[in-house]
């Protein structure tokens, strides 16, 4: 019998404590189970964690459609998936291109963007839109070099991602849906800024290598200057913000362990939701 089905038959009740009340999910992240980066869910306290994804395939990006029921998924070979927020779907989407990465799934859940490689040129991928139901594919972006880490602008008019032409380098882009304005928002010093996540507010997290390690940033909508809110020692990257922008969700690899940690926007409070011997990543709020 496939580790996907024996999983299957335990149920995800047992997953949960029997006596306690499972808070609803409002966090998906990534965590290595069995070999493979699975789908799991977890309260904001990281009282109660469930697994949601099952096939054994490594799952690269996790986003959530609107009714906070179901997610959409990236997957290691390039797939996209719609998975069930109670482990009862894991579905392809009907797309029609493949290879893509990145994937997240629009604010009124109707479209995906995506990074794609352009040509079989190493190193020359593209942002992609396409319709969650498969029409309306076209490409959004036509720079050299790398497009990558493409989120959605609460309005879902625009699409922030992260774009370079080497590995040491990448700032931060904004192109319109309808295709008709790209800019670059970044400035100073040339450094590694990638995973770029929009509040609904519009504020603007990512992570910047420019103290050396990688840390959390926040541009304010307002304007001023991007506000370092990490400085740990190794690495913090993949922010994500809760649906009042009161909160930031982000990863954080130290000491040997990769946990997911939450802080408010100044970077206070900042404390682990889970467990220090699974190995997590890649957090998304739910809208």
């Amino acid at each position: 019998m496939r580790i996907s089905s024996v999983l299957r038959s335990i149920g995800l009740a047992c997953l949960l404590c029997p006596t306690a009340q499972a808070a609803e999910p409002e966090i998906a992240y990534l965590r290595l189970t069995g070999g493979f980066w699975q789908v799991w869910v977890t309260d904001t306290e990281g009282a109660q964690h469930v697994q949601v994804s099952f096939d054994e395939t490594d799952k690269t990006r996790v986003s959530w459609l609107p009714d906070r029921k179901q997610l959409i998924c990236n997957t290691s070979d390039g797939r996209i998936q719609r998975i069930a927020v109670d482990g009862k779907l894991e579905q392809d989407l009907d797309l029609p291109v493949s290879g893509m990465f990145d994937a997240q799934v629009s604010p009124d859940g109707k479209q995906l963007a995506f990074s794609l490689a352009s040509t079989q040129k190493k190193d020359n991928n593209s942002v992609w839109i396409v319709g969650v139901d498969g029409t309306g594919l076209r490409k959004l972006t036509n720079q050299p070099g790398l497009a990558i880490s493409p989120a959605w602008a609460p309005d879902a008019n625009a699409i922030i991602y992260s774009s370079g032409k080497t590995v040491k380098a990448h700032e931060l882009w904004k192109a319109s849906v309808d295709g008709k304005r790209q800019e670059q928002i970044s400035t100073g010093r040339a450094t590694l800024k990638v995973d770029p996540a929009v509040s609904t507010a519009g504020d603007i997290a990512w992570s910047d290598n420019r103290h050396g390690s990688h840390d959390i940033w926040i541009h304010r909508k307002g304007g001023g200057e991007p506000v370092r809110i990490t400085d740990m020692p190794e690495f913090e990257g993949e922010p994500s913000w809760s649906p009042d922008g009161k909160s930031l969700v982000f990863s954080v690899f130290r000491a040997g362990e990769q946990r997911i940690w939450v802080s408010d926007p100044e970077g206070l409070g900042a404390r682990p939701i889970t467990p220090a011997d699974a190995r997590s990543r890649a957090p998304a709020w739910a809208l």
